[in-house]
């Protein structure tokens, strides 16, 4: 049951492979995304300090097709639902906060910065998208951990009941053809590799 409900939210690849010989770490993977294709600029680690306390990212590339990407290298159950969880937040305070919508915007440049009004936001128009990278031939609603698909069941749900739509999407694992003894540099765009099928 399970099983067939996260099915639903998974959807193709749009994203390059993670090529363990460029990036040591999903930072590094990111910044290269970005780099590659300008439509996804990089929020990763530009973070909004909300109320003066709280640190919130609110994605790690951020769509002009409004589309809110969050990308985890999955190493463990524990951070699977991490990812899925740090989705929720942003997603709300977006709706409810003319603070938070003031931050990010303020952090947003190009027709990026139109997508986001002081306002408000329109829910049903975002997607709020969850990009795990796996090295099994399977999909992702078959060889996530039990516990992390009823984690994003949970959370996609709750973004649901905002009004967001919701993705689950496979970054395909490349390993380097030869171990190398230090970190690789960040690839740049003509290095990444081709969007595979989920």
């Amino acid at each position: 049951m399970i099983t067939l409900q996260v099915k639903a939210y998974v959807v193709p690849s749009t994203l390059p492979a993670f090529n363990y010989g460029l990036y040591s770490v999903e930072e590094d993977y990111n910044e290269a995304v970005a780099l590659a294709q300008p439509d996804y600029p990089l929020l990763d680690q530009n973070l909004v300090y909300y109320r003066g306390q709280d640190k919130v990212e609110v994605c790690d590339l951020f769509g002009v097709d409004k589309r809110f990407i969050h990308v985890k290298r999955w190493s463990s159950s524990a951070a699977l639902s991490h990812l899925f969880n740090q989705g929720e937040v942003p997603a709300r305070l977006l709706i409810h906060s003319e603070e938070f919508r003031n931050k990010v915007i303020a952090k947003l440049t190009g027709p990026h910065a139109t997508l986001i009004t002081s306002d408000g936001i329109k829910p049903s128009e975002f997607t709020v998208v969850f990009a795990v990278t796996s090295e099994s031939a399977k999909s992702l609603h078959e060889s996530l951990p039990l516990f992390s698909r009823m984690t994003f069941v949970r959370i996609a749900s709750t973004l649901q009941t905002y009004g967001y739509k919701v993705e689950l999407m496979k970054i395909n694992v490349l390993q380097p053809a030869a171990v190398a003894s230090t970190a690789m540099p960040v690839a740049s765009a003509s290095t990444l590799a081709p969007a595979a099928s989920p």
